[in-house]
């Protein structure tokens, strides 16, 4: 994870903004957010925290999306399957 002080976004108020960057080794989230860089920083763990599969259990943010499922045919009926 970074952070770093980045200029105020368009219309957003006179304050200091910082820039995140959360970081899995597989993608990446960018976000900013205003406060101070201690604040900020909390901020951006306690995202982190809630993306991770350990703090919510089944799916994780961080996971790519499935595949949609395949279909294939048996006798006159069609059966949905996953792709592996």
């Amino acid at each position: 994870m970074s952070v770093e002080k980045t200029d105020v976004p368009q219309g957003g108020a006179d304050q200091t903004w910082y820039r995140y960057v959360l970081d899995n080794g597989r993608s990446q989230i960018r976000g900013s957010h205003c406060g101070s860089l201690k604040s900020v920083t909390e901020y951006a763990t306690q995202y982190a925290a809630e993306l991770t599969p350990a703090r919510s259990p089944g799916h994780s943010a961080w996971a790519p999306r499935t595949r949609k499922p395949t279909t294939r045919k048996l006798g006159n009926r069609l059966i949905a399957r996953r792709s592996n």
